[in-house]
C-alpha cells in the first residue's frame, strides 16, 4: 500500500528537527564534495523505512542533551 504523501508533507511543514520520516538539511551545496552522496543516502534510508521527505534549506534546531 502506498504511503499518503500529504501526511509526510504536513509533518515536514511542522518539523523542527529531523525524525524517522523527515530529514531536514539546513544547507545543500551541490558543488561540495560528498553533498550528493549524503543526499542519496538520506533518500535511500527514507525509502527503505517506508517513506518520508527530505527538506532542503529547512531551519534545524540543535538537539540539546
Amino acid at each position: 500500500m502506498a504511503a499518503d504523501p500529504n501526511r509526510f508533507l504536513n509533518r515536514a511543514a511542522e518539523a523542527k528537527r529531523s525524525s524517522k520520516r523527515v530529514e531536514l538539511v539546513e544547507r545543500f551545496d551541490p558543488r561540495a564534495p560528498g553533498a550528493w552522496l549524503d543526499l542519496v543516502r538520506d533518500v535511500a534510508a527514507l525509502a527503505n523505512s517506508g517513506g518520508g521527505v527530505v527538506v532542503l534549506g529547512g531551519d534545524v534546531e540543535e538537539e540539546q542533551l
